[in-house]
């Protein structure tokens, strides 16, 4: 019989925030019933350390590092539960946190994603409650940089989940799969949890908002490492930089209708801009090898 709870955590030299989010999983009022961490090629320990203090953890460990997409559609095929909750390893979860989710999932079978209310690694600020689109082809997330309380605080649908820490159906992950995967592996990282959030509502699945659902985030903690000001792209290493501009047009093209694409063309174009201008000025030599890429994808 299935397992009703699995749990997938994506790790690369993650180890201190490992000690926070583990301990905050096995506190849970509604314990999980396998959890699974895959590593993708850390060089601090971490695999030796989640072996030696939670040995019911079951450990995959990739010779090399998979980025997310790849990494967690490993663990997601291994898992056997109903219901598998993705988490990044930069978290820490409140106690009911796994009870409120499960709980609003349960309410309609129609819902195939569920999402809680993320705060700033400090709980000062709201870090996402769910995405939406924005006008520049983006994935936003809603409430980010707000206080608590306000619209953030009912129980809503969104568009999507964003890929922090979700609650899938496994159901809807079986109906939306593709060759590469419940993840698109092609995407590797960046817009691969907005792309399947996509598939998943072309197909009617619903994505809802608990926000007695809490955790905490430490933005950038796997990929940038630090908290830096400004915004995150202009951080990121040129490879990034390229999974991100590359990403946005396939997710678009995959997804969108015309009339989708049409409406936020000029917003579309603006950030362009934006992105090529970082990229080129960053990373001159990276940014020649994106924009054949992108022209050898269009």
């Amino acid at each position: 019989m299935d397992r009703k709870v699995s749990v997938v955590i994506l790790n690369y030299n993650g180890k201190d925030f490992l000690k926070v989010l583990l301990p905050s999983l096995y506190a849970q009022t509604y314990l999980p019933d396998e959890v699974i961490l895959v590593d993708n090629a850390s060089s601090d320990s971490s695999v030796e350390w989640v072996k030696r203090e939670f040995p019911g953890v079951k450990v995959i460990v990739n010779p090399t590092n998979l980025f997310f997409s790849r990494g967690m559609n490993i663990g997601i095929r291994e898992s056997r539960g109903k219901y598998i909750l993705c988490l990044n390893n930069d978290l820490r979860l409140s106690e009911k946190f796994l009870e409120e989710m499960l709980q609003h999932m349960n309410v309609s079978p129609g819902i195939g994603m569920a999402c809680g209310r993320i705060y700033d690694w400090e709980g000062k600020r709201l870090d996402a409650c769910g995405q939406t689109i924005s006008l520049w082809g983006t994935p936003r997330d809603r409430g980010r940089g707000r206080r608590k309380g306000g619209r953030f605080s009912k129980v809503t649908e969104v568009f999507s989940p964003g890929g922090i820490a979700v609650l899938y159906r496994r159901e809807m992950l079986e109906e939306i799969k593709e060759e590469g995967g419940y993840f698109d592996e092609k995407l590797r990282i960046f817009y691969e949890d907005l792309d399947l959030a996509w598939r998943a509502r072309k197909k009617g699945w619903k994505c809802i908002f608990v926000p007695s659902a809490l955790a905490f985030h430490y933005r950038g903690g796997t990929t940038i490492r630090e908290k830096r000001k400004g915004p995150m792209f202009m951080h990121l290493s040129p490879y990034l930089k390229e999974q991100i501009i590359l990403n946005r047009y396939r997710t678009w093209k995959k997804n969108a209708t015309l009339k989708e694409f049409l409406v936020r063309l000029p917003f579309f174009l603006a950030y362009d801009v934006f992105l090529w201008t970082v990229h080129f000025l960053s990373s001159p030599s990276q940014a020649k090898k994106t924009f054949w890429r992108a022209l050898r994808n269009a």
